[in-house]
Parts: structure tokens; sequence; C-alpha cells
């Protein structure tokens, strides 16, 4: 994957591609700069946003991954994210949006369990 990555600099696929080893791996500021470099080729992407904020998230940075998170929310490429934006909500403790976005998540996929458990830990 590096050799694409100098093959192909501006390729958001190679610049993803590599991300999701570091994904894989652990190396969470490997991870965001991967993805932080697919988003300049491909600032639209909803999957290249959901993995800036899971990379933001995983280093801390709440508040800014949860601007990917509801940014990934419009995109049409993207299936879920609302589990991801909840936790980012409860560590913030803003309980009521995280509520939301379990309910957001459970539409999606109503036999969920981890969200409805989720829902009763914060009630």
């Amino acid at each position: 994957l590096e050799m694409a990555i100098k093959l192909y600099p501006n390729s958001s696929d190679a610049w993803t591609f590599l991300g999701q080893i570091y994904f894989t791996t652990q190396q969470n500021e490997e991870y965001y700069n991967c993805f932080l470099k697919a988003y300049e080729f491909e600032p639209t992407s909803g999957v290249i946003q959901y993995n800036l904020g899971l990379a933001l998230f995983r280093l801390g940075k709440d508040i800014d991954a949860k601007k990917f998170f509801k940014s990934a929310l419009l995109c049409d490429d993207i299936n879920s994210v609302p589990m991801n934006l909840a936790a980012i909500y409860i560590q913030l403790n803003q309980k009521s949006e995280a509520i939301e976005q379990f309910f957001r998540e459970l539409e999606i996929k109503p036999k969920n369990d981890k969200a409805i458990f989720e829902i009763g830990k914060i009630y």
C-alpha cells in the first residue's frame, strides 16, 4: 500500500486502504493522518468523514470527532454512525443528544441490543 501511495499520491482510495491498516493495528495517529489526506481529495465522502471522526475519538478529541460524525450522517455513502456519535455525546455529558442518536440507530437497526442497553443506562 505504501507503494500505491507513491504511485498515486492523490488517490483517496490509496490513503483510505492504508488508513484501514493503521486502524486495525491501532496506530491511531497514522490512521487519522491517512484519512485526513483522503479527505483532501474526497471531502464529501461520508466513509472518510466517519473514519476521521473515529480516529479523532480514539485520540480523545471528542469535539472534533463529533463534527465529522455529524457531517457523515448527511452523506449518502454511509450506513450508520449514530452509535459512535452517541458515545461522544455521553463523553460530553449531553445525554438527551445521545438518546436521540441511539433512537436513530434503532430506526436503522431495530434489534440493536447495544443501543437499547445504552438507553437503559442513561435512564
